[in-house]
């Protein structure tokens, strides 16, 4: 991570210099900006113009966006004299080089706007390819907090009937459906506080597990969201269905759909044993299968739903970015949370371990 070399420690004496690049990194990561995971660059396993950039995930500006990894050029070198290069990314994830100028004393370029560097590259006059040596790690780190998070862990339970009242977990979530009481599942090994909603025993059952006192409450307008966080597991994966993000009606059992509009991931084994990605706006859905393992049953997973700067929506499955939509983005308000439907004379469930939800920059509200 960021770092500016002792002279001992640098290969070319410029890089142990501090520079206003590096000024500018400091004043992002105190603003909260950098790196939440991975994004370090490493020269090719064969040295040569490029330079690697490792998947990972970043924030700036409160806007999150996903990198899958990929390489970036580095232009050539100067016949004469050295430079300094950054390698930068930006608050949709967007990968690019900024090139400094060749001079005897060589300074980076500045840090464009909306963009954290990850590292500076050292570009030898005549230089034919790059090498680790000539790349120093200048990546921010930020905390990954959320504005709102609900861990179950000794959460309260004081509504346990069969629809909630808004009184379970940290973020005081209600039930509605034909539903049984949730429960606290307490022999979960490593996961404290995992909390389970399930259905009732008749087929066509639901029960969904949200903000506000029904599943097609407007709650929240998918522009404000910037992330969404679920941890979850389905103990039975046979005749059901089960869904989680924002929908305009979480009630909604049928494939690729979540009402009107929407940004979810669902499993319906009906349709498909894998996992599935969903985009929808006025009635009209983009949908994309996992193409990894088929869903395991009693296995928690990870999914991360960001909606980037520009307004494309990222999923996420375990850190890893499984799509990225750019089409039939939502736009009308909906509620945040999960939904599963049993399809047959017998309770389904999901395990809830955690929840976080990041909100966009929503300007200043107190004027």
């Amino acid at each position: 991570m960021f770092r500016i070399p002792n002279k001992a420690d640098a290969t070319y004496a410029r890089q142990a210099g501090g520079f206003s690049a590096d000024i500018d990194t400091i004043a992002a990561a105190l603003a909260g900006d950098g790196v939440l995971s991975g994004l370090g660059v490493a020269a090719q396993g064969s040295p040569d113009m490029t330079v690697a950039v490792a998947a990972g995930l970043v924030r700036i500006g409160g806007y999150f966006a996903a990198e899958a990894g990929e390489n970036v050029t580095i232009t050539a070198a100067d016949g004469t004299n050295p430079r300094i290069d950054l390698v930068v990314i930006d608050y949709n994830g967007a990968l690019s080089r900024v090139g400094g100028t060749a001079a005897a004393l060589p300074v980076p370029p500045a840090v464009p706007a909306n963009s954290i560097q990850l590292a500076q590259v050292y570009v030898p006059a005549a230089a034919t390819s790059i090498t680790n040596a000539m790349i120093v790690d200048k990546r921010p780190v930020a905390l990954d907090v959320y504005d709102s998070w609900a861990e179950f862990l000794g959460s309260s339970l004081s509504n346990t009937a069969a629809t909630s009242g808004g009184s379970i977990g940290e973020c005081g979530w209600y039930m509605s459906g034909t539903t049984a009481a949730p429960t606290f599942q307490t022999s979960v090994a490593g996961r404290p506080g995992v909390l389970r909603s399930q259905t009732g025993t008749t087929s066509g059952n639901r029960t969904s597990f949200h903000y506000g006192t029904a599943a097609n409450t407007a709650v929240i307008a998918p522009a404000d969201i910037a992330r969404m966080t679920f941890g979850i597991a389905i103990p039975t994966i046979t005749t059901m269905a089960a869904k989680l993000g924002c929908g305009q009606d979480l009630s909604v059992a049928t494939a690729d759909q979540l009402g009107t509009a929407g940004m979810w991931v669902e499993f319906v084994p009906a349709t498909s044993a894998k996992w599935r990605y969903a985009t929808r706006q006025a009635s009209t859905s983009t949908v994309n299968n996992d193409t990894g393992a088929d869903v395991a049953a009693a296995t928690f997973y990870r999914f991360d739903i960001i909606r980037k700067q520009n307004g494309n929506v990222q999923f996420l499955k375990n850190g890893v970015i499984q799509f990225e939509h750019s089409a039939n983005l939502p736009t009308t308000v909906g509620n945040v949370g999960t939904t599963v439907h049993t399809l047959t004379a017998a309770a389904r469930n999901i395990d809830h371990d955690y929840f976080g939800l990041n909100l966009a920059p929503l300007g200043n509200r107190w004027t």
